[in-house]
């Protein structure tokens, strides 16, 4: 994402709070239209996708971010500009976040 010259669209299950932080910075400081879309359905956090305080900071940053609904969002979607990243994100609830991806999960 650091990367973004004009663009990042996300789609994602749930969101982290760095994440967002990182988002709002970008936005902010290199004038990166941020675009996220966030799953309308509570379960999404509760099934273990994301950080709750993401949601808040979503929620208070709200324009900032251009935030859209959606949902029964399962795959992450990131587009930087012209790029573009799909991914299975991992089910906190679940199991842990492994340290290192012996496997690809997305492409």
């Amino acid at each position: 994402m650091k990367s973004a010259q004009h663009r990042i669209i996300a789609a994602k299950p749930g969101y982290l709070v760095d994440e967002i932080k990182e988002l709002l910075k970008l936005s902010e400081r290199k004038g990166i239209k941020c675009t996220i879309y966030v799953d309308s359905n509570e379960k999404a956090v509760r099934w273990g996708f994301g950080e709750k305080d993401a949601l808040k900071l979503i929620f208070d940053n709200q324009g900032e971010l251009d935030t859209q609904p959606a949902e029964h969002i399962r795959l992450s979607v990131i587009i930087v500009d012209d790029s573009a990243l799909v991914y299975s994100p991992v089910a906190l609830a679940w199991e842990k976040e492994p340290e290192k991806l012996v496997f690809p999960n997305g492409i």
